[in-house]
């Protein structure tokens, strides 16, 4: 799965919980959050989205991962983890 590193309590996202994953391609609102050297962290609203949190630190990499509960994460992915999340959503 893909793991989100924090200081209070890492957040842990299994692959079988993942509906979807798309590039970012839209500009992002902060709702709550700190922007600055470090990234993006926080809750964002994307138009097409809505709410989302947030744990942007390249935003040359963001996409939007869709859990099957609904909740969004807006995360840096590197390709090799992208090429292997589509293997893993088109077997599905």
């Amino acid at each position: 799965g893909i793991r989100i590193v924090r200081n209070l309590k890492d957040i842990k996202i299994n692959y079988k919980d993942i509906l979807e994953v798309r590039r970012l391609n839209s500009r992002i609102i902060n709702i709550m959050g700190s922007d600055g050297i470090f990234g993006h962290i926080g809750f964002y609203y994307i138009k097409g989205y809505g709410r989302v949190s947030s744990y942007l630190t390249d935003g040359k990499k963001a996409y939007v991962i869709t859990l099957k509960s609904k909740k969004k994460y807006l995360l840096s992915l590197d390709e090799k983890l992208i090429k292997r999340l589509e293997v893993i959503l088109r077997n599905e």
